[in-house]
């Protein structure tokens, strides 16, 4: 779609190409599980994430044993205890 060489290097301020698709809901909890799986969409951080689920940054951060909260991206899968 960008039409890279190499799709390893790229450099900062680069303009790139991104498919849209839709959304997806977040997938209901596990039966029987108090964690929920949550597909991260563009806009979440750490924070709302726990303020949505009832959760705390600490318990999202150690549960998906997060170097940086700072930094997680668009598709990951976060457990939110």
């Amino acid at each position: 779609m960008n039409g890279l060489a190499n799709p390893d290097i790229l450099l900062v301020g680069q303009q790139l190409n991104v498919p849209c698709t839709s959304p997806l809901p977040p997938p209901p909890p596990l039966s029987g599980c108090s964690i929920i799986v949550h597909r991260v969409q563009p806009g979440d951080t750490v924070l709302v994430l726990a303020w949505r689920y009832n959760s705390t940054v600490e318990a999202v951060v150690t549960t998906n044993h997060l170097a940086n909260p700072n930094l997680i991206y668009v598709g990951q899968r976060l457990c939110i205890p």
